[in-house]
């Protein structure tokens, strides 16, 4: 059994300058491939997991770091309330092709989720909302990535 040699390759950059800043495994086309982290520290973003030729594909999640920052103490905010929260939103699940594709689950900032099936980065079919606390609030259908037709709430 033969068994292809990936090389892991670290990038030094000045983060605040690049917007996107790739560590981790690439192909012999110099692609991101294998496991990794592709930050855009413009935009607050970060994925960390599985790429094949360049994109992401495979088991991932999607960081949304929150700078909303009102009271000058460190403190992060809801962007939609303005109430301190968590610092972090995160869309984790199956990629491919570069898109959300397969079971994900997104996790809000104040911890309200969705989870569901995505199709091409899209809520497609049955989805369960849940509250902060974990307690199911809706299970329903989403088409293009808002609630239609039946649906439960609690």
């Amino acid at each position: 059994m033969s068994r292809k040699r990936r090389s892991i390759h670290v990038e030094e950059v000045d983060d605040e300058e690049e917007e996107e800043v790739y560590r981790g495994q690439r192909n012999a086309s110099g692609q991101y491939h294998g496991r990794g982290t592709l930050t855009f520290p413009k935009d607050n973003v970060r994925y960390e997991g599985r790429f094949l030729n360049g994109l992401q594909h495979g088991a991932g999640c999607l960081y949304f770091h929150n700078t909303d920052n009102e009271g000058g103490d460190g403190s992060t905010s809801s962007p939609d309330e303005g109430e301190v929260e968590g610092e972090t939103a995160t869309l984790k699940g199956q990629w491919a092709q570069g898109a959300m594709n397969g079971r994900g689950t997104y996790t809000h900032y104040d911890m309200t989720s969705v989870e569901g099936i995505y199709v091409e980065g899209v809520l497609e079919g049955e989805v369960t909302e849940r509250d902060e606390d974990g307690f199911t609030t809706f299970i329903g259908n989403y088409t293009h990535g808002e609630r239609n037709g039946k649906g439960t709430l609690y």
